[in-house]
This record gives C-alpha cells, structure tokens and sequence, in this order.
C-alpha cells in the first residue's frame, strides 16, 4: 500500500476548525487543507477556547458535510456554558454529531460535576463516544476513572494521552477507554502501544493547529507524520488504528 492509498483509507479522529491561539482556520481553509493532504474520512470540531462562558461554534461543522467523495464526522464540542444554557441539547439536534468533547484543560469541568454527568448521559443516550482531552495538567487521564467506572458501556477516548505512563496505565485498567495519538510523541507512542492495547489506539492529528507549534504547512505536518508513523511502526499498524479501529469505536464497520 502506498502512502496515499493508505491517506485515502484511514479516518484522522482528530481535527478543528475556528480560532485558536490568535489564529483562525475557516471551514474553507480547513477543507481545502484536507483535500491538499488526500484525507477522505476526518472527524472535526471547533477549536477549544479556555473560556467557561464561551459557547463553542458547533453548527459551523455543517459546512464541512456533503463534500463530494469526502466523510465528515462531526465531534461536538461542549462547554460549561452550552451545558447550562441547553441540557437537553435540543440546540444541536440538527448535528449529525458521532463523539463528544470534553476539554478539561480549556473548562473548569472540575467545579460542574452535575454539568459533566447531563455530558455522560446524554453520551450514554446517543450511543457515542466522549473524547476527553488530556495533559500534564488538571486534565491527566487518573482524574476521570470514575467516569470510566461509572460508565462502563461508554466509549473514551482520551485525546494526546498525556501522560503516556498514566495512559499505558488506564488502557490496562479499564476496557472502555481509548487513545489518540494527536500531538504524542514517537517515544510515548511506544509506550502506549503495548500488543495489550493496540487495538485501541486511534490515529489523529489534531490539525491544522500543528501549523501554529511547528511553524509549518499542514501539508508538510501531514507528510512528515505519516512517514514517521510509518518508519516506527509500519503501514499496517498505521492502518489498523487509523481504520478499524476506527470503525470499531465509531460502530461504523458495517456502513
């Protein structure tokens, strides 16, 4: 498989649009990147603002949908405030949504523990996945193990698995929980990627806020990664966690 016939098949779980860190990336800007790169299946979100009161721009991802030979998974991003102001998430009902977002590090989610349960349940309702952003931070993967015991028919995917020994850690422990690999680095990845866990690792990238990090084009991001991924663990593996994996955790494997 070459490297492109491997862009074409694998889903990237992890992409935003909107602003972010004084820049902004249009819906325009976002799609014309993904298709530069050759991406066909991507799911994406609006961009995190460390702000409790902001309301994330969800319907924007509305934009990004019926793109001719392109799959778009919308990821809703959540907020203190969009909690608060719509519990029953009738305001969104019209997003195809197939994950939600929690982000630790941009929310205080830690002083709205009744707002987090209204997430999980309405998680748990829609049968999808809740994407967990973690870090070095008040967002480290130990801080949610109740959740992951309390819903254990909810599917969790901790973004950037940071730490990588906490996230080797929790991927042993519980069977519910799942990894991105966006914004990890080759040696962490190692470390996650035990023969116990593979199976629920997911590949992302977190684009196109890279370009901010690293000073560079999506594009070249993109082809870079890939070509590390692949020299360090093989197109094969790639593969699997950027597509069936995928799949599984998306329970899109017999669409």
């Amino acid at each position: 498989m070459t490297e492109q016939e491997l862009l074409e098949n694998i889903i990237d779980i992890h992409t935003h649009y909107g602003p972010f860190g004084g820049f902004s990336f249009s819906p325009k800007e976002v799609m014309q990147k993904m298709r530069n790169i050759g991406i066909k299946k991507y799911a994406i979100m609006p961009a995190p603002m460390k702000n409790d009161n902001h309301i994330p721009d969800n319907h924007k991802v509305l934009e990004f949908m019926n793109q001719e030979g392109v799959e778009v998974i919308p990821i809703l991003m959540t907020s203190p405030a969009m909690i608060k102001n719509d519990p029953l998430f009738k305001e969104v009902n019209n997003i195809p949504y197939k994950i939600i977002k929690i982000h630790p590090y941009a929310h205080n989610w830690n002083l709205y523990p009744d707002l987090v349960e209204v997430i999980l349940k309405q998680a748990q309702l829609k049968n999808v996945p809740v994407m967990i952003h973690t870090g070095m931070d008040e967002s480290q993967p130990n801080n949610f193990k109740t959740w992951f015991k309390n819903y254990p028919n909810i599917q969790f995917i901790l973004a950037h698995g940071r730490p990588a020994n906490q996230t080797k850690e929790i991927l042993e422990t519980y069977s519910n929980v799942w990894v991105d690999i966006s914004f990890i680095e080759i040696k962490d990845i190692e470390i996650v990627s035990t023969e116990d866990n593979t199976d629920r690792i997911l590949f992302g990238t977190d684009l196109p806020i890279p370009e901010i990090f690293f000073e560079t084009s999506s594009e070249e991001y993109y082809n870079n990664r890939i070509k590390a991924l692949i020299d360090n663990f093989g197109t094969e593996t790639i593969l699997k966690w950027g597509k069936y994996n995928t799949e599984k955790v998306l329970d899109i494997e017999n669409t």
